[in-house]
């Protein structure tokens, strides 16, 4: 069988449905920049884009994390729609495929941003769930800050913004748009919910090697184990993206032969949303990962058309 059933998938998820924390509490942290570069609006790189780097510290009730971070922004370079487009970076970072649709929507009209941060577990010890999760909290506060930071130097609709991501950058696009109601419209490939699960059976290399240490940290055989304590531990989750007052927006594109994002956890991403009365606009190969991912861009003129439509 070359594709999933849309209805299997959703029988399977309406009687096996985990349980997951579905409220981005914005106001459980604290996150400010410790040092930021400045923009010089007239001094565009000959790439197309400004640059910038800094620090960002964040703080919740028990951990205190700094986090390196860098983004680019590029301006609208013709046809100028005044609205923003956030492409989140995958879990490798900003890779050529990230660079290649921020110039195509910035030659399209729109202001494209991409915040980075890093994604590595560098340290595995008793906070290690912590960590896990502020990996990816820390990112969407990022993200929000940059957002208004930039704003300040370029006008733009803070109210009205497009996402974009592949891979983790598709799982963070969905924690934000079901945390911000700034963001209305959303494209992804190969992301999924269910992080719990993800983190325990992905076949990605980065979390492979998170897992093993921290499974021989936390003395355990095997990924079922890992799993369970990471279900009662770790309570962010792109299941967040339900929240959301803009699920009639959402594009996506799934990979039926995936394990670095198991196909199972991006149908249970679809069926999240589907259950709440909104079918995502879907796209389905049968390939792996990174072959599906690339499709994003083979697909840019859907991505131009889906957001002129929607911002």
């Amino acid at each position: 069988m070359k594709s999933l059933s849309k209805t299997f998938v959703l029988l399977l998820f309406l009687f096996n449905v985990h349980s997951v924390d579905r409220v981005f509490e914005e106001n459980s942290s604290k996150a400010k920049f410790d040092s930021i570069d400045e923009i010089d609006p007239s001094h565009q790189s000959s790439k197309g884009y400004f640059k910038g780097e800094g620090v960002l510290r964040y703080q919740n009730e028990s951990l205190e994390s700094v986090v390196n971070f860098q983004f680019k922004f590029h301006k609208a370079t013709q046809g100028v729609k005044n609205k923003l487009i956030v492409i989140t970076p995958n879990i490798l970072g900003e890779t050529v495929l990230e660079r290649a649709m921020a110039q195509f929507l910035q030659e399209n009209g729109y202001h494209v941003l991409v915040p980075m941060t890093e994604v590595r577990l560098d340290i595995v010890d008793e906070n290690s769930f912590q960590r896990i999760e502020d990996i990816n909290r820390s990112s969407l506060k990022l993200t929000n800050l940059l957002i208004d930071y930039v704003n300040g130097y370029f006008k733009f609709d803070r109210d009205n913004i497009g996402l974009v991501g592949v891979s983790l950058g598709g799982i963070r696009s969905s924690m934000l748009l079901g945390s911000d109601d700034r963001f209305k419209a959303m494209f992804i490939a190969v992301a999924g919910s269910d992080m719990p699960s993800i983190y325990a059976y992905s076949e990605h290399s980065i979390i492979i090697d998170i897992r093993e240490r921290h499974m021989e940290f936390l003395g355990l055989k095997t990924q079922k184990e890992y799993e369970d304590i990471l279900r009662k531990n770790v309570h962010l989750d792109s299941s967040i993206v339900a929240n959301s007052k803009y699920l009639n927006n959402v594009a996506m594109i799934i990979a039926n032969k995936d394990t670095s994002v198991p196909t199972i956890n991006q149908w249970k991403l679809w069926s999240e949303i589907y259950q709440t009365g909104n079918e995502p606009k879907l796209y389905t190969f049968y390939m792996g990962h990174r072959p599906a991912a690339v499709q994003i861009y083979r697909l840019r003129d859907d991505v131009l058309a889906w957001m002129d439509e929607r911002l």
